[in-house]
Formats: structure tokens, C-alpha cells, sequence
């Protein structure tokens, strides 16, 4: 509360005008028009704002595994009133969340834009791109191109084999390469396999399993060529 006073030399019979400027937490000062009270009045009641919020929850989406930083930009605009920030994200747990005071309600617009860094040195960014509204905003990660497989034996008689090996090659003539092997040893066994590849590479590879009874020698399958991302070890 406060006081404020002043000397008149003739009866009070007029309205009084006044305006409330507001400095909210945010830092934003949000200004009222003027008002006119109903006629002469010791008593001026101060309400809080009428403020609206636009709330975003901001969630990393996509494929992180070698993402170094990403760096999410937004920004708000309703004329001359503008706010941004930026949030930094190394891994796809980070959850934040971003809040702007609106001065008009039903605009509710704001663009975002994602710079992200990965571990062999490339990175990718998006152009400013729009949404409106509360939301759960996805930082969507694309990542350098990578052949991912999963190898699941869900399928074997484990009591009869219970081992199973299986090989993978992947060549690409004007890249790298990678070899792995792979063990199966029970039915919830699931093994991804993913080897980073160049944008325009090859995606096909090629696989052989090895099986392992329990009575007489390993039984050795041919290589197999395939381009499928889920290998069923049948």
C-alpha cells in the first residue's frame, strides 16, 4: 500500500484517473491504460495482473548416440515486445521447460531452431521453424547416418543349441568398414549392431550364424547378403 496526497483549494468532486505499472519477476513491466474511478475516492485498489503464460515443455527426441550438444533456440514476438532463450542439451534425458508472459492471449505463436554437434565433427541445423500454443516441444536429433540391426534368437531351441554366434560385415567401397560377433545364449536375447555409415553408403551387409548344439560339432550357415534392420536367428 501507499499514500499519495495532494492540495487542493477548492471541493473534491471529480473522478480520480490513475495507471498501474506492474514489474513482474520475469523482468517484463507490463503497463495498464489509464482508468477513471466512478467520482471522488480516498481508496484506489490495486488487483493482481491479468497476465497469460505460454508454457513448453522441451523434450530431446530422435537418435543422440553421438551427439556431442545440441542447442535449442526460441523466440516470441507480439510487435515490439520480444523474448528468446536458448537451452543446451547433451543427452536425450534433459527435460526443460520455457515460459514467456503473453500480453495478448491469443497470440500464442513462436518459432525454434536446432543446432546440434556431433562426435566426428559434423553438424546439423534446422532452419526457424513455427508452432503455436502450449505443447511439449520434441528437440529432434537426426544424427549422422548409421546402419543400425537388432539380432534376436527369441526364436532358437536354446535347450538343444545353447549357443548361437552370428557374424556381420558391412564394406563400403568408398568408406569404412566394421566387423562384429555377436552371442545368443537365451531367448530375450537382443543384440543391436550399428555402424556408422556415409549419407549416400551402402546400407546392405551381410551375416552367417554359427550354431552350437549340445551333441556333435558347430554347424556353420553361408553368408547371407540382406539390407533388413532385424535379424530373427531362426
Amino acid at each position: 500500500s501507499g499514500t499519495w496526497s495532494r492540495q487542493l483549494f477548492a471541493p473534491w468532486d471529480k473522478p480520480l484517473e490513475y495507471r498501474v505499472e506492474y514489474l513482474l519477476k520475469s523482468g517484463t513491466t507490463l503497463e495498464k491504460d489509464w482508468t477513471k474511478t466512478d467520482g471522488p475516492t480516498q481508496n484506489v485498489l490495486v488487483t493482481r495482473p491479468n497476465v497469460d503464460v505460454l508454457d513448453l515443455t522441451l523434450i530431446p527426441a530422435g537418435r543422440w548416440t553421438d551427439v556431442v550438444q545440441a542447442v535449442l533456440s526460441i523466440r516470441y514476438a507480439d510487435g515490439n515486445y520480444q523474448r528468446d532463450a536458448q537451452f543446451n542439451f547433451k543427452t536425450a534425458d534433459e527435460f526443460k521447460k520455457w515460459a514467456v508472459l503473453l500480453l495478448n492471449a491469443a497470440k500464442r505463436k513462436f518459432e525454434y531452431r536446432i543446432l546440434a554437434t556431433f562426435k566426428n565433427g559434423d553438424t546439423q541445423e534446422t532452419a526457424w521453424l513455427s508452432r503455436e500454443g502450449d505443447q511439449a516441444l520434441p528437440v529432434i536429433v537426426e544424427g549422422p547416418p548409421r546402419l543400425e540391426v537388432k539380432v534376436t534368437g527369441a526364436v532358437l531351441d536354446y535347450a538343444s543349441t545353447p549357443l548361437a554366434k552370428i557374424d556381420l560385415e558391412y564394406k563400403d567401397p568408398q568408406g569404412t568398414g566394421d566387423v562384429q560377433s555377436l552371442s545368443l545364449q537365451k531367448p530375450d536375447d537382443v543384440v543391436l549392431w550399428s555402424v556408422p555409415i556415409r549419407k549416400d553408403g551402402p546400407r546392405s551387409y551381410r551375416y552367417k550364424a554359427t550354431y552350437f548344439p549340445v551333441e556333435g560339432n558347430p554347424v556353420e550357415r553361408d553368408w547371407e547378403v540382406t539390407e533388413t534392420e532385424l535379424i530373427v536367428v531362426p
